[in-house]
């Protein structure tokens, strides 16, 4: 399966890609009086500065009373945990960049600027938006454990209270990331390590001749296209400038759709109305026609907001890629506030990220008739059919909210509006391909949006985007050096283990009828599975003519070439039943997925190394990384989302009603436990947006624990302490703010420390208990699967 493909089925498929309350203030929300408070701040400093007594803590007020019972202020609390835990270490590596640091608040008084500073100066404290603290706030038990938690994080010390940043500490303090990225964690890590591997081949390939039509060719002239940045400075906005003056051009939304062709026809690029063919959501042996328009770019509380310095950077962003095709500054930028005010309106109509995986929500049919009577301007046939799809029948729309919000602006009185987002919709796809000024812009943006630093070089730039387009050829290459035989059969023995420990869980539910799970055991038993590669090279750039600049070729036309070619593919699956074998991975992805359509998992070579697998590594440490990975996808079979898929991978109901309702609670239940936990002070973690994933690590980890309880002695340390590795992370501020809001994975310090806090496992191997961070009460932990 090719580009447009794999873009789909990522669309329709499941990527894998801290504890509860303390016991004693589990359910209280009310305000937390002096005295427990302090009472919680000793008990939870004693690790980090043992001999303290209340007194230490807490000292009473000027005319020696200390009013144990009254409600406790933030100012309060802050001092009393500076008391309790002295001089905080200077925050360094992930705490450093991930920390608050302020001048000073505006609301806290003389007698405590000295404790309140401590937090402070350690990144602990989040202002309120007018730069106060919020001094004489009362605070809850919930809010004193938030402090405490970052307090035991900024230590990292002791895995009983903050497991995640105990086994990762040395990392997460000396952690770094690269100029131009806004992470670093196993994944990217290992990511950078394919990519050395993958620029090590390209290298080898770039500088020498080969015959017409080879992969190498290719792979090389695509190399030097890429690179040949004095060839497109040159060349300026020339390639796309007679397609700007066609834009220009247009007066009616008839215009408009004429240009959209000759765009589709010449450069492969898609219109205001997307289509492709995927596989049928409930019928999944056929393709559907899939029909989708313009999406917001931004998140929904951006927009929601409505200022600082992510819209300002959006903005510019877009005003600079219109002053680049030559638009005055004054009308660039009315033009971008324009699409700015349009994405804005369409934004609360659009599906939530959690909502994106949900069947009930993104299948949407639509007759031909029903989309004429919301676009009565739109000649959809006739789109179409210039790009060889037909309608038969009807076709799916998975975000009917903003398919519909934007059909009100499908018309000839919004036709300046309708070619600001033609313009930048080229501008944007394929600037890329242009001068330097673009890939400038692109930079500048993700620096002010995502508090990234620096970015890649040119070189950086050429071996990335070859390695992105050029996947078919160099993932064959890639698998011949990196990824051996005997790897792939250790982890297909691996899969096969855990899809029978799976069948052993499913059939001890004390929650599931008998007839429910003999429909979940049919669905293990047909599951495909996916290792390291295809088993046939095929590729859709076989028949292409990919040419070097010596040759007359340059990035902007090979990049149209491939882009023709993918849509040509695609638009040749109408009518053909759904190949369920087709790859939707490179070979080099670090990363697995499940899929629901095709009800089957896939793993390919670039996650099947170290610190996920390795073949000569222990064989709790390979489970509780690999191993909870491969679990990990199994579950997303049965989690919220995957659920409502059968065995053949068709959207279908297979429950009681009675097993349906008590699944749900049990989701309810997982969404509570991971809700509202923080990655970074001030950002917190949302259950809701996270479920499907996290029901996939409680099943996962589940797995591999028991898989490690049938082994004699297990080394249940290595197991946890590698599943704590492989989530070890770091990043800026701003990307965090945005997974908070947009990721459907929770946060990496979340899914470690509440995923292992559900296994008594966990408890006996540390001898965890009540008052230590890492406890939860055993009626509070969650166990679906």
């Amino acid at each position: 399966m090719k580009q447009l493909q794999k873009l789909t089925a990522v669309l329709l498929s499941m990527l894998l890609i801290l504890s509860a309350f303390l016991p004693a203030f589990a359910a209280q929300n009310e305000p937390l009086a002096r005295g427990d408070a302090a009472q919680l701040i000793l008990d939870a400093a004693d690790d980090y500065r043992a001999g303290l007594t209340l007194g230490d803590i807490i000292k009473g007020y000027e005319d020696g009373e200390l009013r144990e019972s009254a409600p406790v202020t933030l100012v309060e609390a802050a001092t009393m945990l500076s008391r309790a835990f002295g001089t905080l270490p200077t925050p360094v590596g992930d705490n450093l960049r991930t920390g608050v640091f302020v001048d000073a608040f505006s609301d806290v008084p003389a007698w405590a600027l000295q404790d309140v500073g401590n937090l402070r100066s350690a990144g602990l404290l989040v202002p309120k938006a007018d730069g106060s603290l919020g001094a004489s706030e009362t605070l809850t038990a919930d809010e004193l454990e938030t402090l405490l938690r970052r307090i035991w994080s900024l230590y990292g010390t002791n895995l009983k209270d903050d497991f995640y940043a105990a086994v990762n500490k040395e990392a997460l303090d000396e952690s770094t990331i690269a100029a131009g990225e806004m992470t670093t964690n196993a994944f990217t890590a290992l990511a950078a390590l394919n990519s050395a591997r993958l620029t090590e081949i390209i290298n080898e390939i770039k500088d020498g001749s080969y015959a017409a039509g080879t992969k190498e060719q290719k792979i090389a002239d695509f190399y030097r296209s890429v690179s040949d940045m004095e060839a497109r400075n040159a060349a300026g906005i020339d390639p796309i400038a007679p397609y700007l003056t066609m834009i220009d051009e247009i007066e009616s939304v008839n215009d408009l759709e004429q240009v959209e062709k000759t765009l589709f026809a010449e450069l492969g690029m898609s219109g205001l109305i997307g289509f492709a063919y995927t596989a049928d959501l409930k019928d999944s042996s056929r393709y559907i026609l899939y029909l989708g328009t313009m999406s917001p770019a931004l998140t929904k509380d951006v927009y929601a907001a409505d200022e600082g310095a992510q819209k300002e950077a959006y903005l510019n962003y877009l005003a600079t890629l219109l002053r680049l095709s030559g638009e005055s500054e004054q009308d660039a930028a009315q033009h971008a506030l324009d699409y700015y005010t349009l994405e804005k309106a369409l934004s609360p109509s659009a599906l939530d990220p959690q909502d994106q995986g949900n069947v009930d929500k993104i299948y949407n049919l639509y007759t031909l008739d029903q989309v004429k009577a919301l676009y009565p301007a739109l000649d959809l046939e006739s789109l179409l059919s210039a790009a060889g799809y037909q309608f038969n029948g009807s076709a799916m729309v998975m975000d009917k909210g903003l398919f519909e919000a934007f059909a009100p602006y499908y018309c000839d009185e919004q036709i300046d509006l309708l070619k600001t987002v033609l313009k930048l919709s080229l501008l944007s796809s394929y600037g890329v391909t242009l001068s330097q000024d673009f890939t400038d812009a692109s930079n500048l943006f993700s620096q002010q949006y995502y508090g990234i630093e620096g970015s890649k070089t040119p070189e950086e730039t050429a071996m990335t985007m070859v390695q992105n387009v050029m996947t078919d050829y160099l993932g064959e290459l890639f698998c011949e050096r990196y990824f051996s035989e005997e790897a792939k059969k250790d982890v297909e023995s691996m899969i096969a283990d855990f899809i029978e420990i799976y069948k052993q869980r499913i059939t001890a539910l004390d929650w599931m009828s008998e007839s429910t799970k003999a429909m979940a055991l049919k669905k293990l038993d047909t599951m495909a599975v996916h290792i390291g590669y295809p088993d046939e090279w095929d590729s859709y750039m076989d028949d292409l003519t990919i040419l070097a600049p010596q040759d007359g070729g340059s990035f902007f036309q090979n990049y149209c070439t491939l882009s023709r070619a993918s849509y040509a593919e695609n638009a040749a699956l109408g009518g053909k039943e759904v190949d369920r074998d087709s790859w939707i991975m490179t070979a080099y992805t670090v990363n697995a997925m499940y899929s629901a359509t095709s009800n089957s998992i896939w793993f390919p070579a670039g996650i099947l190394q170290a610190p996920f697998y390795d073949v000569n590594a222990k064989h709790e440490a390979n489970l509780g990384g690999i191993g909870a990975v491969i679990a990990h996808e199994i579950t997303h079979a049965f989690d919220n989302n995957g659920a409502k898929f059968d065995e053949k991978g068709n959207a279908a109901d297979w429950w009681t009603e009675e097993d349906y309702a008590a699944f749900s609670a049990l989701c309810e239940k997982a969404a509570a436990y991971y809700n509202g936990w923080e990655s970074a002070p001030g950002i917190v973690n949302s259950g809701i947006l996270t479920l499907s994933e996290n029901v996939a690590d409680l099943g996962g980890l589940g797995c591999a624990i028991q898989a490690a309880g049938e082994l004699e002695n297990p080394d249940y340390d290595a197991l946890f302490r590698n599943w704590a590795a492989i989530w070890e992370m770091t990043a800026t501020r701003s990307y965090l703010q945005l997974l908070s809001v947009l990721d459907v994975h929770s946060a990496n310090k979340v899914r470690t420390n509440q995923t292992l806090a559900c296994f008594e496992e966990f408890y006996t191997t540390y001898s965890i208990e009540p008052g230590d961070g890492m406890y939860v009460a055993p009626e509070d932990r969650v166990k679906i699967w």
